[in-house]
């Protein structure tokens, strides 16, 4: 009793029969201990879940504002989704709103916007019914991060694809943008063929002629062709065939060489 110590407070309401429980549970209460008194509010019989409840949301802990909610009949839900946002933990506020029952899902989502992290704005606009998709998505182009702009594009239905598109074509990486001309519907297929050409990367003007309906295909032609490499230039002919006038200009530079 003296060690005013809520855990062995909590313990012993618990567990020992007879034990004088509320005066137990209001030493809980009076510690403002979290974790303590949504243990209390969950596994003591008879507790007073109003006042522990108010203990968990002046915290502002996230995880057990988030436990509270999910595991106490009749939680406050709201109240509680507020205190996680304003604890400004990303995790749980992504979390609550899509595990909670009657969470607010656009303040949620807002704070999530608000924090400018990539990866949790994908998952939001990717996951969460009714999320504000061009805001998540305008977060993730702002963050020119090349692998969410794809997925981002490539599985939330309202994204903007020229935006996302765009910071992949900026990016003037071969890889993403054959994989957005590729997999994404609306991709600007001549723009995205330009990056690979521009790019000089021989494995991805190849398989850009040759995967893409409505490449420049003499465009990357030229780029295998000029390269004089043989390995790519023979891949090239035998899958994709060769103008004709190009290839007798390679001939002829080739037989040229030492």
């Amino acid at each position: 009793i003296d060690s005013k110590d809520p855990k062995y407070y909590y313990l012993y309401a618990y567990d020992i029969g007879g034990a004088d429980k509320k005066f137990h549970e209001q030493v809980v209460i009076d510690s403002k201990n979290p974790e303590y008194n949504y243990l209390y509010a969950r596994y003591v019989k008879g507790s007073d879940k109003r006042s522990h409840e108010q203990v968990v949301i002046d915290s502002k802990d996230p995880k057990y504002n988030y436990d509270y909610a999910e595991n106490i009949e009749g939680a406050d839900v709201k109240a509680h989704g507020q205190a996680i946002i304003d604890s400004k933990d990303i995790y749980y506020t992504y979390l609550y709103a899509f595990n909670i029952e009657g969470s607010d899902k656009r303040a949620h989502g807002q704070a999530i916007v608000d924090s400018k992290d990539p990866y949790y704005n994908y998952m939001y606009g990717n996951d969460i019914e009714g999320a504000d998709v061009k805001a998540h998505g305008q977060v993730i182009i702002d963050s020119k991060a090349l692998k969410l702009n794809y997925k981002y594009a490539h599985n939330v239905e309202g994204s903007d694809v020229r935006a996302h598109g765009q910071v992949i074509l900026d990016s003037k990486d071969p890889k993403y943008n054959y994989m957005y001309a590729h997999d994404i519907k609306g991709a600007d297929i001549k723009a995205h063929g330009q990056a690979i050409i521009d790019s000089k990367d021989l494995k991805y003007n190849y398989k850009y002629a040759h995967d893409i309906k409505g490449a420049d295909k003499k465009a990357h032609e030229r780029v295998i062709f000029d390269s004089n490499d043989v390995f790519w230039i023979d891949i090239f002919k035998e899958n994709i065939g060769t103008d004709n006038k190009i290839e007798g200009i390679t001939k002829k530079i080739l037989s040229l060489k030492p």
